[in-house]
């Protein structure tokens, strides 16, 4: 049985050896369409045992955890991504299918909420709701306040 190594990407993880049971199997690739058609079925393979794992490992209801209970830090899409272990890309996709809100949508309807709630359970200051909302610009606070619930802040604590 050969053995057959994988490449290390640099600063990837070590790649797994991988055994070919009969290496006369390549034989077979002297015949172009014969090597395109193995590929072909060896990428769909493939594709569909990535599918299964990212179908398996779920990881939107814990990230949204994480966002609920860390609503005044910095939860830039590229950070909370590299804190999973995701690509951005796929993480902002994924708030999209599973939520109906893109990535800075949600996370403004969540500090929203928390402001809503700060507002009628509080004495503080707008400013200072904003601050314990994750927004460092008390002015776009306001502002993002107004679109998502409809009011100003002043009108909404009457």
């Amino acid at each position: 049985m050969e053995k057959i190594l994988c490449v290390q990407p640099p600063g990837g993880p070590k790649p797994p050896e991988y055994s070919i049971p009969n290496p006369s199997i390549l034989n077979g690739f002297n015949d172009i369409d014969y090597l395109e058609n193995w590929l072909k079925s060896f990428l769909s393979n493939l594709y569909g045992r990535i599918d299964q794992k990212r179908q398996a490992h779920k990881p939107l209801p814990e990230i949204r955890n994480y966002i609920a209970e860390s609503l005044d830090k910095d939860l830039r899409l590229s950070l909370i991504a590299d804190k999973f272990g995701l690509n951005a890309n796929y993480l902002s996709a994924l708030f999209k299918k599973e939520t109906g809100l893109n990535y800075v949508e949600y996370v403004n309807r969540e500090r929203i909420g928390l402001a809503q709630e700060l507002l009628q359970t509080t004495g503080l200051s707008a400013k200072e709701i904003s601050y314990r909302c994750g927004y460092q610009n008390p002015n776009y606070f306001s502002r993002v306040f107004k679109t998502i619930v409809g009011t100003t802040i002043s009108e909404y604590r009457g």
